[in-house]
């Protein structure tokens, strides 16, 4: 079954395939447009590349690869990484490495595991002060750099985890209040070798309710469900915190394929460190291709 489909019916509620109970579009939408509360944010979610539609220079879009692209990307740039580039191939990364100055490595996987002649692979763990502070970074990953060529016509991209879920979602506020009207945002998803990846909807749930998005479109409203179901009974529970939410997390993406795919490859300490909410308070936003993504404090 595919976990993007479901038959919503007004006034009723669907399960998807990750359990989830998702409310009618219909019903929440109504619920969301009323004439007292201000105008917020047109923001959607894309569960897979191919699903992000059509954007442009008015549009942000939020890329998400929780295990492990966008999670290395925010832990190198909190580390004083210089700048992150993305390429879409082993030997485009290595045409660019040849045409930046300065420090750079290069870094990424394929199939989970390091590339060889790369100076680092995909676990967070990997970057570290020490060994990216001052440096340029170049990856190129099996699904998180796809995502972000997906995204490339839109007028700006920021790449988004649960490390820096709080960030993402100030920052989206802050953008979206500074236009005339209302802001046009997506958050998409990279998924797992072209499939919805479970870890990706968790974080853009998280996204969704760290700022109290609304939510009108059917992969939003999983999106939201999914969060809900996993973290809701540890949030603001002062006897639990952040140990425990983070262990509810891990244990759902040893579930999900990618996750199970990290395990079997021998790297499931890192299920852990993408698992740690609000860890940093930098964006890594794309300056221009000739930059790269760059840290935005917030």
């Amino acid at each position: 079954m595919d976990p993007h489909s479901t038959q919503s019916t007004r006034g009723h509620h669907d399960r998807n395939a990750w359990g989830v109970t998702v409310p009618s579009p219909c019903r929440t939408t109504c619920m969301m447009n009323t004439p007292t509360q201000p105008e917020r944010p047109n923001i959607r979610v894309a569960t897979l590349p191919e699903r992000l539609g059509a954007v442009d220079q008015r549009t942000t879009v939020v890329v998400i690869d929780t295990l492990r692209f966008t999670s290395c990307a925010c832990t190198a740039l909190a580390h004083q990484a210089s700048a992150i580039h993305v390429a879409g191939s082993i030997s485009e990364a290595m045409a660019q490495r040849d045409a930046l100055s300065g420090p750079v490595l290069l870094c990424g996987e394929r199939e989970c595991k390091p590339i060889p002649g790369f100076d680092l692979g995909n676990s967070p763990s990997e970057y570290t002060r020490g060994r990216v502070g001052g440096r340029t970074l170049i990856f190129t990953t099996t699904n998180g750099t796809r995502a972000v060529a997906a995204a490339q016509r839109a007028g700006t991209i920021l790449l988004g985890s649960l490390l820096n879920r709080q960030a993402i979602a100030r920052f989206l506020w802050k953008s979206s209040r500074a236009g005339p009207s209302p802001a046009d945002i997506r958050i998409l998803c990279a998924g797992t070798n072209g499939t919805i990846a479970g870890e990706d909807l968790l974080t853009a749930g998280a996204i969704l309710a760290a700022g109290d998005f609304p939510v009108t479109d059917e992969d939003s409203l999983q999106a939201l469900a999914l969060w809900n179901r996993v973290c809701s009974k540890h949030v603001g529970d002062p006897q639990s915190g952040q140990p425990l939410e983070r262990e509810s997390i891990q244990t759902f993406f040893a579930q999900t394929d990618g996750g199970k795919n990290l395990i079997a490859a021998g790297y499931q300490d890192d299920l852990a460190l993408a698992a740690e909410l609000d860890r940093w308070n930098v964006i890594p936003r794309l300056v221009s291709p000739d930059c790269g993504f760059q840290g935005v404090w917030v």
